[in-house]
């Protein structure tokens, strides 16, 4: 299955909606939403931490896993839920 959206870090500037986004893993499955973007020194999308809906931990995931749908506000990782869910907690 393909993900919807550009890849996040083609984004040459970062839209304010993005704040809020929420993220769904490859399969659509909503996880979280986006707690904090963080940016290389190109000002470029490198991490996102995300705030999981279903055991409140703050996960940190690459830039490069993620696609953004701006019609819809979503980041769409290329990771499935499993996957997301067993990212080790952020201390971000």
């Amino acid at each position: 299955m393909s993900a919807a959206g550009a890849p996040l870090t083609s984004l040459t500037a970062m839209p304010a909606a993005i704040a809020s986004a929420t993220v769904q893993s490859n399969s659509g499955a909503v996880v979280g939403s986006v707690q904090k973007v963080l940016t290389g020194t190109d000002g470029k999308p490198s991490m996102v931490n995300v705030a999981l809906t279903s055991n409140k931990k703050i996960v940190a995931i690459s830039a490069d896993e993620l696609n953004y749908d701006a019609s819809r506000n979503v980041l769409v990782a290329s990771l499935t839920a499993e996957q997301i869910m067993s990212l080790p907690a952020t201390s971000s």
